[in-house]
């Protein structure tokens, strides 16, 4: 499948000081959380703990958040945000995809969920985040929809809502898979399977 991507015309604002300021607090305030979330049960969490483990006061704290959940609700979209930039950032030069060819060293994104294993364990625990899955379906399906065109043939007979859904809901799957299986496959294998599946084509199955 060739894909023409526009990912490239996105620019990131300049990051002032101050914003530098804010987002390393609310960085170290969301690390707290996650802190806490491997040690104990997530609704048992309060915001002296967070505090506690950050080592911030309590004004600091809802100077940025009005409660906890607002801070999970935080931690979601960045996580989002930056398994989205992680998509787009190998395209940012070069418009064209052959899924065909593609390599390893475009599939950033896996990267990014792996070092942040902890973060995907936490968010892919539908108890508490139950929606993280169909938000993240909706970020992914909303680059493809509006950066992406599909130039091969083979797949214009496809509307292609229905052709990405189905690509983002295997790329999804795979993802909690993986974390589920708490990492047990390295990044490249990983990789090679994603690419394996970009490049099948099936003709023929046969039901025993």
């Amino acid at each position: 499948m060739i894909l023409k991507c526009w990912f490239s015309e996105r620019r990131c604002p300049t990051i002032k000081r101050n914003d530098r300021r804010v987002k390393r607090t609310k960085k170290d305030l969301r690390n707290a959380f996650l802190t806490l979330a491997l040690q104990k049960d997530i609704a048992q969490i309060t915001v002296k703990d967070i505090i506690e483990e950050a080592d911030y006061n309590r004004t600091t704290f809802y100077v940025h958040y009005a409660d906890k959940f607002a801070l999970m609700d935080d931690l979601m979209n960045t996580t989002i945000e930056g398994i989205i930039n992680s998509i787009r950032e190998p395209y940012r030069e070069n418009k064209v995809i052959d899924l065909s060819t593609i390599q390893k060293n475009a599939l950033l994104f896996v990267d990014y969920v792996y070092e942040h294993q902890q973060t995907f364990k936490i968010l892919f625990n539908k108890e508490h985040f139950y929606f993280f899955e169909e938000k993240l379906t909706n970020s992914i399906m909303k680059v493809n929809l509006s950066d992406v065109t599909i130039e091969d043939e083979t797949f214009q007979v496809m509307d292609k809502d229905i052709l990405f859904r189905m690509h983002t809901k295997v790329l999804i799957g795979l993802l909690e898979f993986w974390t589920q299986s708490n990492f047990k496959y390295d990044c490249d294998y990983i990789k090679e399977q994603l690419i394996n599946f970009w490049r099948i084509r099936t003709t023929l199955v046969q039901f025993r």
